[in-house]
């Protein structure tokens, strides 16, 4: 098994969600190995290469965080079932706009900092 199929990528997570919450809801499905939740400003976009593309906040701008997670499963049969049964369906939050867009993560889905967890955690804070 491949590390990547056993990774998901989850979108339109609430800006207030726990990695906690986020590990106790995917836990249903399999292993998890790690749940871990990144704060993006703004919707999320993806550019013409299939990544992220770069938000450009200014000091004046209000932001409007939003949440996304990568979920790692200990099996490439945990993460598919995950998928099926979360993927446009579920809504961690009765107040949720939408329903959690659950699918296989990509490598470079994030630029970097980001998708390799060096974001300064400060630049987060300051919102």
């Amino acid at each position: 098994m491949s590390p990547a199929e056993s990774k998901i990528f989850v979108k339109n997570l609430p800006s207030d969600i726990k990695e906690k919450e986020v590990q106790y809801i995917f836990s249903k499905y399999g292993t998890v190995e790690s749940a871990d939740v990144i704060m993006w400003p703004g919707t999320p976009t993806l550019g013409l290469s299939g990544s992220l593309a770069p938000f450009d906040v200014s000091a004046r701008q209000k932001v409007e965080w939003q949440a996304c997670a990568f979920v790692t499963y200990t099996s490439a049969d945990a993460a598919s079932t995950a998928i099926r049964a979360l993927n446009g369906v579920y809504r961690p939050r009765s107040s949720s706009q939408e329903p959690l867009a659950v699918l296989l993560a990509r490598q470079g889905a994030l630029p970097e900092p980001v998708q390799s967890g060096q974001a300064p955690a400060s630049s987060f804070e300051d919102q």
